[in-house]
């Protein structure tokens, strides 16, 4: 049992640095949409893009601050979300070039 309770701190600690993390690129990608949309730069398509890929993260950010499943899978969906929100990111940095 001590290690199994090592063993799920650890994938709680990988959980709340993802989510960090999440957040953080969160604002990011905001921040820059924000700025392309003042220079008049926001194409529809792209803003809406955006907008339902963070929206269903934010989703996911909030199943995991309600610990309905395990952590292991929690982490594993995150991680899969923050790669979503990578590619996002991307994204937006080359079109706002």
């Amino acid at each position: 049992m001590p290690q199994e309770d090592t063993e799920n701190r650890l994938i709680e600690e990988k959980l709340n640095l993802l989510l960090l993390n999440a957040a953080n690129l969160q604002d990011n990608i905001w921040e820059r949409l924000q700025s392309m949309d003042e220079q008049g730069r926001l194409k529809p398509d792209l803003e809406e893009h955006v907008k339902r890929v963070m929206r269903e993260v934010s989703s996911w950010m909030d199943e995991c601050t309600a610990a309905s499943e395990s952590p292991p899978i929690l982490l594993r969906r995150m991680e899969i979300q923050l790669i979503r929100l990578e590619k996002v990111d991307e994204l937006i940095k080359k079109i706002d070039q």
